[in-house]
Formats: structure tokens, C-alpha cells, sequence
């Protein structure tokens, strides 16, 4: 790769801090050197922090992600708790991942049919973030005809806009 504009190198030695004894970028790159550009985030921090509680059964909708801008998943948590009598088996935090119509369950818990729990929960902190369809619905479900069940989905996770308006 050779470099002739300024602007690049100038931005390149800002980003890489790639330089020679003499202080100039070279202009070639060869196999052993690679210009590598720090890309992510850097400098954003979670500011999306819900959960929503249910008692009994049905779905709820813990969060939507924007339609304006993308959503990153970090962690979520599933929890749940029920008496003796309760039958459900199954407990699903769901949600549709970027670039896919299908929903797919972020976290499950499953238990024996009338068995009593106290706070079973799954947790899952993401090590790269998780892109989401924008406008999805993160929902927990479970279904269920007897007893008494309280379930709580959380996630936690951050917005981000690429700017777009300086890349030339």
C-alpha cells in the first residue's frame, strides 16, 4: 500500500502512531508492517439499563431498540422464581440479531413441571457486543396453566450512531 496524501498520513500517525526514527510514516507497508485503526467504540459506555418483571404468564417487551440508530446488547439476565404447583418449563429472553428476520433466544431457563424455585437465574455479559435488528422488540415469554410464577428479563446495552458526515 502507498500512502500520497498528507491528509491520510497525517491521520494515519494520529490514529496508529506508526512512525520511523526520522518521524515520517513510511510509504510502503510490507508484510511484517501493518497499519492497524483502532474501531469500536472507544469512549462509549452503556446508556440503555431495563428489566421488566411478570407475574404468572404471557410475553413482555423489556426494551425496543431504536429504529434511528443501532443497538448493542452487553449483558442480560433471566430470572425466575415459582411455587410448587406452577407448570411452566421453559422461560426464553428473546430478540431478532442484525441481519436476521429470525428471533433467537438470547438466554433460557429451564425447571422441572412442579418443582418450587427461588431466584433461578442465567446471566450472560457479552464479550462483543451483540447488534440488533433496529425497531426489535427484546421480549421475555413463557407460558404456563397453573400456579404462581414471577420472571424478570434485564439487559443492558448502548445506542450508537455512526457520524458519517466527515468521511470523505
Amino acid at each position: 500500500m502507498e500512502t500520497k496524501n498528507n491528509e491520510i498520513e497525517k491521520i494515519t500517525n494520529q490514529v496508529t502512531n506508526l512512525s520511523r526514527n526520522d518521524g515520517a510514516l513510511p510509504t510502503k507497508l510490507s508484510d511484517t508492517i501493518q497499519a492497524v485503526f483502532p474501531v469500536g467504540f472507544q469512549g462509549k459506555y452503556c446508556d440503555i439499563m431495563v428489566n421488566l418483571d411478570r407475574t404468572n404468564s404471557g410475553a413482555g417487551t423489556v426494551y425496543t431498540t431504536p429504529t434511528d440508530r443501532d443497538f448493542y446488547l452487553t449483558s442480560a439476565t433471566l430470572s425466575v422464581s415459582s411455587d410448587v404447583s406452577a407448570d411452566t418449563v421453559l422461560y426464553t429472553l428473546d430478540c431478532i440479531p442484525y441481519g436476521s428476520t429470525v428471533v433467537n433466544n438470547l438466554l433460557e431457563v429451564n425447571k422441572q413441571t412442579l418443582t418450587a424455585v427461588s431466584n433461578l437465574i442465567t446471566y450472560h455479559d457479552y464479550t462483543f457486543p451483540i447488534r440488533l435488528t433496529r425497531g426489535t422488540a427484546i421480549r421475555i415469554a413463557t407460558t404456563k396453566t397453573v400456579g404462581t410464577t414471577v420472571y424478570n428479563g434485564s439487559i443492558v446495552g448502548f445506542t450508537y450512531q455512526q457520524d458519517i458526515t466527515n468521511i470523505n
